[in-house]
């Protein structure tokens, strides 16, 4: 899988509709087919010993996370125009939220903590036991975690677990 991602990218990065065969020189295919080996190769190893990461070889899985971005980039708006109005508007009203997970793999943990770090108006600042310390602009008390972080614990959940 991972020498078809990489053959592909390639190709589509080479892309020049002034060539012969289809979009490329038979040097260009000859040339992504040798690099997409390389690669393969390399990284198949190195993907080896990180755990966590074999979504990237399941095609649903890798696809469950591409589907997410939509998502997650509309949560980034959101919160940008949000986090302006609060800082326009003088309220802001800061705390620290403790988010439980029940997850298996460190790589779910760490794909939540780092969507919540990127959305404006949250900030992980520690983990415990997979549980998650968030820094919220807007705490309210009682919180709802959907207010918190959205729907990023299921996304996780479905892309990594």
């Amino acid at each position: 899988m991972l020498f078809l991602y990489s053959f592909v990218g390639y190709l589509i990065l080479t892309i020049n509709p002034s060539n012969d065969l289809l979009l490329w020189q038979t040097g260009e295919v000859i040339l992504a087919f040798l690099i997409a080996i390389i690669t393969a190769i390399i990284c198949a190893q190195l993907l080896e010993e990180i755990n966590g990461f074999e979504f990237l070889l399941q095609p649903k899985k890798l696809l469950t996370f591409l589907v997410f971005l939509g998502p997650f980039f509309f949560r980034i708006a959101e919160a940008n125009f949000d986090v302006a109005y609060r800082v326009i508007t003088g309220k802001i009203n800061p705390g620290i939220v403790k988010i439980e997970t029940d997850f298996d793999k460190d790589t779910s943990v760490t794909m939540l903590a780092n969507s919540i770090t990127l959305t404006p108006g949250t900030l992980t600042v520690d983990e415990d036991d997979g549980d998650l310390f968030v820094h919220w602009i807007n705490y309210k008390e009682p919180y709802s975690v959907h207010d918190v972080i959205g729907s990023f614990r299921e996304w996780a959940r479905r892309t990594f677990e």
